[in-house]
């Protein structure tokens, strides 16, 4: 049985980092790049999200949404918040399943809560 990065190798992004199997070595550089840097200050100004907080990242598969993913796992613990994911499969796409797939691996390598919604 192949994984969702062994199935689709044209990803790029973050997700690339799961095909690699570079994340853990990137997650546990401590320089953020410039979106990473930016996240942070736009989340930390104002009251956008309270530290210890538990936040929902809705996580289609897609490079925005893994990337967003990505860059919010490398900044939550400065935030001092912790991550939940929820990935909505309504299977309508032919590859809706090496989404769900995607997601679920990256979240259970780093740990993180995942919910799945699923529609038939």
């Amino acid at each position: 049985q192949k994984t969702a990065y062994e199935i689709m190798p044209s990803l790029v992004g973050s997700e690339m980092c799961i095909r690699d199997r570079t994340y853990t070595r990137l997650m546990r550089n401590t320089d953020f790049n410039q979106f990473e840097k930016t996240l942070h200050e736009t989340l930390s100004l104002g009251s956008h999200i309270q530290f210890g907080q538990q936040i929902i990242i809705a996580v289609s598969g897609g490079k925005d949404s893994m990337t967003l993913l990505y860059s919010m796992c490398r900044i939550a613990d400065r935030l001092n918040v912790k991550i939940n994911v929820v990935h909505v499969n309504h299977h309508l796409r032919y590859n809706s399943n090496y989404d769900q797939i995607l997601v679920d691996k990256f979240c259970t390598q780093l740990k993180i809560n995942f919910i799945i919604v699923i529609f038939f």
